[in-house]
């Protein structure tokens, strides 16, 4: 679920019909088993959804700013908004207590930051030389916040710079983070599935990437071969950058597949995009909904997703290696040789899948 975008905030404090209808769907996911994080953006306000609320709340501001609550100088403008005032403690109590608010009253699970790197450096750089002081305040700040009231809470950071001190502890200097995506991994491993030739595929590239960690914590990264980015801005779905003129090819399938298979056998908390389970194909964009017919076109894939999914979770008590911190390597490995990703036969192809469906239940 995502807020901040569009203003959802202010739209459910302002509509009673839509908290209610909110905490109901937190709660029938809950009794479903499934828990639900929420998408919250706090690296800008606006511009669509802002009214005099907040910008230019008392009628002053500067340069056409947005006045008291926000910045005025170079470090107002962001690509998609005007940034808050960190260094202000009423903005910041503010967003802490929107993340109190969302975790407690609605109930929810957790929450992932849109581009945390925007909170704590002007360009999103990250780099010492642009940083926002009351940024990084602010993520410490909100993250001690939940860990003093609702520790068990879980807080992604979409930080994308591959700093392990977004999930380190606050105590140790940190920002306090349970995890953040993981931008190398999505890099790495689609960069294996897409390229036709075998010399150009680096497999060193990709053990990395499924080795890799922040810290000492295997659960502090997250991994996924599709997003909201990966599959926009420029970019395509990946079995559509596989095979631009049939993503359903035997091929396309096979390779979207494994990358999935990676995904969900790496250390690390796996992420799906919506319409990934079923082959969807067309590059993302929020204004048209996914194809759901294609569960049925493609039920196959479904059913390899919910397989995969299954063995993750060591759903049938013999997979729970998938569930721990630990890697081992394969003799080939150990002994030094290398290791090479080429397209799978139609034979190999049906045993593996026949050996997953093995541990299906009816």
């Amino acid at each position: 679920m995502r807020s901040g975008h569009r203003d959802v905030n202010r739209a459910l404090l302002s509509r009673p019909p839509l908290t209610a209808g909110l905490k109901d769907f937190v709660d029938t996911a809950h009794r479903h088993g499934i828990a639900v994080i929420l998408d919250v953006v706090y690296n800008h306000f606006g511009p669509s959804d802002l009214d005099h609320s907040l910008w230019q709340f008392d009628g002053w501001e500067q340069n056409n700013g947005g006045g008291i609550y926000f910045y005025e100088d170079w470090r107002a403008e962001i690509p998609w908004g005007s940034r808050p005032d960190y260094g202000r403690p009423e903005v910041r109590q503010y967003i802490c207590d929107n993340v109190v608010d969302w975790l407690g009253q609605y109930r929810i699970d957790g929450l992932r930051f849109d581009m945390t790197a925007y909170i704590r450096s002007v360009d999103g750089s990250g780099a010492d030389a642009q940083s926002i002081p009351g940024g990084l305040q602010l993520l410490r700040e909100l993250n001690d916040v939940v860990d003093a009231s609702q520790p068990w809470k879980f807080r992604i950071a979409e930080d994308m710079r591959n700093d392990v001190m977004i999930t380190a502890p606050t105590s140790a200097g940190g920002a306090g983070f349970s995890a953040q995506w993981d931008p190398d991994f999505v890099t790495c491993v689609r960069a294996a599935m897409v390229t036709t030739d075998d010399a150009q595929r680096s497999m060193s590239s990709v053990a990395a990437a499924i080795e890799r960690r922040y810290g000492d914590r295997w659960l502090s990264r997250v991994v996924y071969t599709e997003s909201h980015d990966a599959d926009a801005n420029g970019g395509e779905r990946l079995p559509s950058e596989i095979d631009p003129a049939k993503p359903d090819s035997c091929y396309a399938k096979k390779r979207s597949t494994l990358g999935a298979a990676v995904v969900f056998t790496s250390p690390g908390i796996p992420m799906l995009f919506q319409g990934q389970e079923f082959l969807e194909d067309l590059w993302f964009t929020d204004s048209r909904p996914v194809d759901w017919t294609n569960q049925t076109t493609y039920a196959g894939i479904l059913a390899l997703y919910r397989d995969l999914i299954a063995l993750r979770r060591d759903l049938f008590g013999n997979t729970r290696g998938l569930r721990g911190s630990g890697l081992g390597r394969s003799p080939r490995q150990r002994r030094g040789q290398g290791a090479r990703l080429s397209p799978v036969g139609p034979g190999r192809a049906a045993r593996r899948h026949d050996r997953v469906a093995q541990l299906r239940k009816p």
